[in-house]
Order: C-alpha cells, then sequence, then structure tokens
C-alpha cells in the first residue's frame, strides 16, 4: 500500500463509520441533551476525542477497518478500543468511583477479553465472526452484560459533566455492545440495513437507560453481573476445547 492510500485508509477510519455512528448515536440516545448548549471542559473535549476514536476501532456494518490489510485481516485493536473507551468514561464520568461502578467496569470488559482469549486474538471483526453455539451465546451475553452496564457507567450527572460529551460517550459504549452481536445476527442485511438496526437500538437504549438507571440499579447491577458470568464461563470452556 503507498503512503496516499495509506493516509485514505486513515481518515476513512477515523470518520466513518466512527464519526457518523458517533453523531447519530449521541443525537439518538439523548435527544435535544446531546444538541444544547453546555460548557465543555478540557477532560470532557478529551473524552469525547477518545470515544471519536474508539468507535473508529469498531466492527460496525460499513466499517473499513474490517478490510484493511494484514496477515489475518484487519489490525488487532480490541486493547486499543478498550483503553480508548476507559479513558472516555474515566474523563466524562464523575471523578468518584464506587464500588457499584468498579464492578460494572470489570462487567464491560473481563466478557470480550475472555473472548479474545478464545479467539487467540485482538481483532475485533475476528472476535465478532467466531462460530459455534457457545461462543455465540458467550458474544450475546457480552453485549448484554455492556448494554445493560452502560448508563450506570456513565451516570447523567449534568453538574460534573456536559450532557453532549456523555451523551456521545454513552453512544459509544452502546456501539460497542451492538458491534459484538450484529455481525453475527444479521449476516445477510445489507450494511445500509444494519447500521439503521444498530442506530435504532441506541436509540431505544436512550430512551430507556435513563429509567433504568433512577430507579433499577440493582436489579440492573444484578443482571449485568449475572450475563457477564455467563459470558466468561461459555468463553472459557470454547477456548479449554
Amino acid at each position: 500500500m503507498d503512503a496516499l492510500a495509506l493516509l485514505s485508509a486513515a481518515v476513512a477510519v477515523l470518520l466513518y463509520p466512527g464519526g457518523a455512528y458517533v453523531v447519530g448515536a449521541g443525537l439518538l440516545g439523548a435527544g435535544r441533551a446531546a444538541a444544547g448548549p453546555a460548557r465543555w471542559t478540557a477532560p470532557a473535549a478529551g473524552g469525547a476525542a477518545c470515544a471519536l476514536l474508539a468507535a473508529a476501532l469498531l466492527p460496525l456494518p460499513g466499517s473499513p477497518a474490517t478490510s484493511l490489510p494484514g496477515r489475518s485481516g484487519p489490525t488487532p485493536n480490541l486493547l486499543g478500543m478498550l483503553v480508548l473507551l476507559a479513558a472516555a468514561v474515566a474523563l466524562t464520568g464523575p471523578p468518584r468511583w464506587s464500588r457499584r461502578r468498579l464492578l460494572l467496569a470489570a462487567v464491560a470488559t473481563v466478557p470480550v477479553l475472555v473472548l479474545a482469549a478464545s479467539a487467540a486474538t485482538f481483532s475485533l471483526p475476528v472476535i465478532v465472526g467466531l462460530p459455534g453455539n457457545r461462543l455465540v451465546l458467550a458474544r450475546d451475553l457480552a453485549a448484554a452484560a455492556l448494554l445493560l452496564a452502560a448508563p450506570l457507567l456513565v451516570p447523567d450527572e449534568p453538574a460534573t459533566t456536559p450532557p453532549p460529551a456523555r451523551a456521545l460517550v454513552l453512544g459509544v459504549v452502546v456501539l460497542a455492545g451492538m458491534s459484538l452481536w450484529v455481525a453475527a445476527a444479521l449476516p445477510r442485511l445489507p450494511g445500509v440495513g444494519a447500521a439503521a438496526v444498530v442506530l435504532a437500538a441506541v436509540a431505544v437504549h436512550g430512551r430507556v437507560a435513563p429509567a433504568l438507571g433512577r430507579i433499577a440499579v440493582r436489579p440492573v447491577t444484578a443482571m449485568a453481573t449475572a450475563a457477564a458470568l455467563g459470558s466468561v464461563l461459555l468463553g472459557a470452556v470454547a477456548a479449554g476445547r
């Protein structure tokens, strides 16, 4: 690949679908709060930038990341995505980390790391395409755990986090969960259709999650933890075979 082609690929990965998905997820998930005026702090701006970069690494429908060169497909990117997403959550969320929030951080990350161990790779496009009933169920449970944990990982606290920044980061966390599920669940759906399903799920999550985060914190935490444990056990069993 020549230098110009490499630059074009880098720009494509950064701006599409990363930018398009982040903007769509933020607006659909948080509505007016994502587009409203807000006082942006330096940490919030840094968190939003990390979220954009993390979204560019997700194997979402139409992503050029799935076709970049490499011996086994795209460049391994799970660790990079997790580091960027963790930075985004830390920078835009409240500075205090309760035990519940630390538990939910583990719930969101450990299952995908076990899936990576099962696949013997950190390439997300490979991980989301792993065959086998156990691995498919493990991946679905990991996605469910991440979607349930998302609103509690990035709580709605306007005093410490500008609403647009929270909307962007929360949208990317939800996109990460959907990226674990959509490739295997909708393999024959055209890219545009799959993208519409992903963004529709983000919109529904954005309407339901605030209520869950306010009135059902303990049940949501318990369900997310159970889903994560199930995913880890299934992934470990599959890796040992």
